[in-house]
Formats: C-alpha cells, structure tokens, sequence
C-alpha cells in the first residue's frame, strides 16, 4: 500500500476539481465525430485484415493439400 502512495503522489495539481475546466462545445462534437468516424474506420480495417487472414488460411490449405 505504501508503494501505491509513492507511484500516485497527491499533489497540488491533482486537488482543482474537474469540473471548473472550461471547454467549447463545438470542439466537443467535432471531437466526437472524429471518434465516430475513426471506430468506423477502425472496423472496416479489422474486416478487412479479418477477409485477408481468411484467404491466407484458404491459400495454406491449398499448397498443403497440392503437395
């Protein structure tokens, strides 16, 4: 437990609430289709590494089976 303390010190900085940070709301909702835009980004890659695992497999399988 004392080495926890150490790893997070509570310091000064820390103690200012969350709350009083200041923040435009426009920048929110660009931010947040930003991330919209990467998640779909990111699932059309994973499909797309998904199809080209899937071929891979398919062609190891046929070089195996052709010898």
């Amino acid at each position: 437990e004392k080495e926890q303390g150490e790893l997070f010190p509570t310091d000064r900085q820390y103690e200012d609430p969350v709350a009083e940070v200041e923040y435009d709301e426009s920048e929110v909702g660009q931010l947040k289709s930003r991330v919209a835009m990467l998640e779909q980004e990111n699932l059309q890659l994973k499909q797309m590494l998904h199809k080209r695992n899937q071929i891979i497999s398919q062609f190891k399988s046929s070089v195996r089976s052709g010898r």
